[in-house]
């Protein structure tokens, strides 16, 4: 402009003292300041905010302050920018106190402070890894009163959040950067990449790595891309939770989805390494040869995990191949592939695997000729190796005495090589004395790792490891640890032998040093557990809680809830357990334990506190609920009989039908009230996303129509055809059609069902079942046969409730031989109870076979009721005896009896 003879204005000014300002180049703003005066130009609030915003980002903060002064010696009012421009110069200063009182005088001049003073501020606040100052401000910035609406509203209020989380995670303020990206990420506001990568590293700081995959996951969804680096660190947190398949993934999305990702040999490292615990060794042998195959040159680590992936899984040959290969590109300029001792260790341990001793005492020579010096855990590879190839006594006592001699120290892992190198019991036992005898302090830990491994050591038995214990416990300078008592108490529990499990956890010692602990609690619990005792388990389970030090076990909340299922298991203690365990917090996933709980309130026919249970399921935050779960309360719901029947009245009816008196006379049945809550938790699993499938529809219909109505169930049963409209194919048709044949059957509609199962292609057995009864009880006897006889031919097996309708069927058709067949049948293969003994009694073709049949009865542990009385007077009648003399002859054989009536 000067050059051509035209004079700059004062816009020109501050446009070019705020690019000045954005340069970085404060001292060029000052001076062009300055030089307004020659050219008789005032400066205006613009100017001034232009220079003091240079200073500030020159951190000369004194300067910005003797411009702010002189702005207001001018009598000019400070803008929001100038006060914007004054906050940033103090925080690039470090000023806070004073930035705060110029935001407050900001606020009391009636002007609202805008998004980039607050973003420039906290990311000062970043830079100077001040992290409480920037938490402050955010507080501040978020919850203030002050804050308008419209700046609140604005589209780049992302940038305050995005700035916030970078300071805070500067400043080693992990959780509150996450905190603050929930608060972004629930917002409708953009996420850029590097926030996303800011918070994934956050997450990891934490060790959160649920949060880094649900953040990557939600990254990748937005199609966002991440960072090379940010891959890797995302497959080796993967691999340090052992997640290798998830590892897998993402580097395989990222190979697809990212243009021109090209991994670096660390990515492909941390990969191969992540399939080394797993034992993928074919994966990892993949991705070391497409790591060849991509121009990277493997280095000393790449060959270290995948040898170690291939011997884990017991790979040894691939192991040897690998370290040839290895050998071999020892050349220059890759001198640096030279084998340190994890690489030989790893090949003492394929040794061992391959019982290759003689190999592995050829590789420790090659170590001590490399220069290398052995440690312990080379020597305990070593022994392990010489052990399983069953050279220990010739040369492992010697490698003992060469480590004693070497001063390297003796641990519990190199005695316990030995053992776990051992296939017998009285081997791994001569082979620790032999150590002993020799003057060698064996831990007491290796005589617990015989008792721990006795189930794969040959030869061991119960008494074998109580004379163990006997003899940690009576031999000198060997004292019985916690680990002594653990281990002997699960050998117990291996063995069935619950009181001895018992009575060792009650002698063990109650002193500072040894005294029972969770895992002691635990072993004995399960001992317990798989003896039957289930009340016992449950009370010892109380006793550990009362245990001053003792904390149970994760795995003794598991054993025990899954034992509350069992029949045995009482529904008192049931339920105290889970209050307990709810309470401490020991269910790492509550979800099951609802199944658990509404199963022992139903098993102790309790069954409005069931129902409360699934409706605090429905209505309860924080669970992670699958459709497995809703179908596990589904098939609880359905097997309970509620208020609805009783054995009794079932075992009656059955008597009376037998007796040629129609199933049908029973009245209706009342309803449910825990059946009544199926499509409840139907509605609830499809408002939570979790869409059923056909068998949850079944299921729902078996359990209203036991406990609700029939008509209730066909209105399920038309919604599954709506829902799964589109989705179902010939299969689903066929469960849904089973159910609903059940159901009809059950509300005794038999001629429904009988139309429904003829209609199903391909009717499975509980149809089938449930025909044959419905039919039995509707008095069809000869199509209650028919099914019966198409149900066998179908190769679908005949319950004994169904068998026992056949024989009814059969004995009022006159059929005694096929009854007296199915009866057969019966007592060979299932359990008769009281009714189909009564239904036998009913179809005998004679009364002396009625009569033998009843003391038949006798003999088993049933009661016989007053069904039986009329089955034996239905089969005297048949023989034409008067009913006078059948009422006698009855009257004899069970005189404590009411006889019916002649009516």
């Amino acid at each position: 402009l000067k050059d051509q003879g035209l004079g700059p204005d004062i816009i020109s000014y501050n446009a070019v003292i705020a690019a000045c300002g954005i340069g970085g180049q404060w001292k060029k703003a000052v001076e062009l300041f300055d030089t307004m005066h020659l050219e008789d130009l005032e400066p205006d609030v613009v100017t001034y905010s232009s220079v003091i915003g240079a200073c500030g980002k020159g951190q000369q903060w004194e300067k910005a302050f003797e411009y702010l002064g002189e702005l207001r010696k001018e009598g000019m009012t400070p803008s929001a920018l100038t006060y914007g421009a004054m906050v940033n110069a103090c925080g690039e200063g470090r000023r806070w106190a004073t930035a705060k009182e110029l935001v407050d005088c900001l606020v009391e001049s009636g002007l609202d402070p805008d998004l980039e003073l607050y973003t420039n501020l906290i990311g000062a606040c970043g830079k100077r890894r001040q992290p409480a100052r920037a938490w402050e401000l955010f507080e501040s910035f978020s919850s203030s009163s002050t804050t308008s609406k419209k700046l609140l509203e604005a589209d780049d209020l992302g940038l305050v959040y995005t700035a916030t989380i970078q300071a805070l995670y500067s400043g080693g303020w992990h959780k509150q950067a996450l905190d603050v990206g929930d608060d972004l990420r629930r917002s409708c506001l953009e996420v850029d990449a590097k926030t996303y990568t800011i918070l994934i590293n956050a997450a990891e700081k934490r060790e959160a790595w649920a949060k880094m995959l649900l953040l990557y996951d939600e990254m990748v969804d937005g199609g966002l891309l991440p960072t090379p680096t940010l891959y890797t660190r995302l497959i080796a947190a993967c691999g340090r939770k052992g997640k290798w398949k998830k590892a897998v993934e993402i580097f395989e999305r990222a190979l697809n989805e990212h243009p021109g990702y090209a991994p670096s040999a660390v990515t492909y490292n941390a990969l191969i390494g992540t399939l080394a615990e797993p034992r993928e060794w074919q994966k990892a042998l993949y991705y070391f040869y497409e790591m060849e195959h991509s121009g990277l040159k493997p280095d000393l680590l790449t060959y270290s995990v995948t040898m170690k992936a291939c011997e884990r899984a017991g790979q040894s040959s691939r192991v040897f191949e690998l370290f040839d290969d290895l050998l071999t590109k020892r050349t220059p300029p890759r001198s640096s592939l030279k084998p340190d001792l994890q690489i030989y260790s790893t090949l003492l341990a394929a040794c061992a695997s391959a019982k290759e001793w003689q190999k592995a005492l050829d590789f420790f020579d090659d170590i001590k000729h490399s220069g290398l010096e052995p440690n312990d855990f080379t020597y305990t590879a070593l022994i392990h190796a010489v052990a399983r190839g069953g050279q220990f006594p010739e040369r492992g006592f010697d490698l003992f005495d060469e480590m004693r001699q070497k001063g390297i120290p003796l641990k519990t892992i190199t005695y316990n090589a030995v053992v776990s190198a051992c296939d017998g019991w009285d081997q791994a036992l001569g082979y620790v004395d032999g150590l002993r005898d020799r003057g060698f302090d064996v831990p007491v830990a290796t005589y617990n790792e015989i008792l721990n491994r006795g189930p794969s050591l040959e030869g061991c038995d119960f008494q074998k490891g109580l004379d163990l214990f006997e003899t940690i416990r009576t031999t000198r300078n060997l004292l019985p640890d916690a680990g002594t008592f653990d281990a002997t108490v699960a050998h117990c529990a291996r063995h069935v032998k619950w009181e001895t499990a018992v009575e060792i956890l009650h002698s063990m010692p109650h002193g500072r040093h040894l005294k029972p602990r969770g895992a002691t609690y635990h072993a004995a619990i399960v001992a317990c557990l798989n003896g039957g005792q289930y009340g016992l388990a449950f009370d010892l389970f109380d006793e550990l809680l009362q245990r001053k030090g003792a904390t149970p076990l994760w795995q003794t909340y598991r054993v025990l809830a899954d034992a509350s299922h069992q029949e045995g298991a009482p529904p008192d203690k049931v339920m105290a357990f889970f209050d307990k365990a709810r309470v401490l917090g020991g269910l790492r996933d509550e979800a099951p334990a609802y199944v658990a709980m509404v199963s022992a309130c139903a098993r102790a026919g309790d069954f409005s506190k069931a129902a409360t249970l699934l409706d605090e399921f429905r209505t309860r935050t924080g669970l992670n609920r699958t459709l497995a779960t809703y179908e596990a309360l589904l098939d609880v719901c359905g097997s309970s009989e509620g208020s609805s029947s009783s054995s009794s009245s079932s075992s009656s009816a059955a008597a009376a039908a037998a007796a040629g008196d129609s199933f049908s006379a029973r009245g209706s049945e009342p309803t449910n009230e825990l059946a009544a809550k199926a499509p409840e938790l139907l509605r609830d699993a499809r408002d939570r996303g979790i869409r059923p499938t056909a068998r949850t529809y079944a299921k729902v219909i078996a359990a209203v129509a036991k406990g609700v109505s029939y008509d209730e169930a066909l209105g399920v049963f038309q919604d599954a055809k709506t829902q799964l409209v589109g989705t179902k194919d010939d299969d689903d048709d066929a469960v849904l059609s089973c159910a609903l044949v059940a159901a009809a059957a059950k509300a005794g509609r038999w001629q429904e069902a009988v139309e429904l199962v003829e209609a199903a292609v391909s009717p499975d057995g509980p149809a089938l079942n449930a025909v044959v009864c419905a039919c039995e009880r509707a008095g069809q006897d000869q199509q209650a046969v028919e099914f019966f006889d198409k149900l066998r031919r179908a190769g679908e097996d005949a319950d004994l409730q169904t068998l026992t309708a056949a024989i009814a069927a059969c004995g009022r058709l006159g059929r005694w031989k096929a009854a007296h067949a199915l009866f057969s049948h019966c007592e060979q293969n299932l359990d008769p109870d009281v009714a189909t003994y009564n239904a036998i009694i009913a179809a005998a073709d004679t009364k002396d076979t009625a009569v033998a049949l009843y003391h038949r009865l006798l003999e088993r542990p049933l009661d016989p009721n007053e069904a039986t009385s009329s089955a034996l007077l239905a089969a005297c009648q048949r023989e034409g005896l008067p009913r006078e003399d059948a009422l006698a002859l009855v009257a004899a054989l069970r005189p404590t009896e009411t006889l019916p009536s002649n009516e």
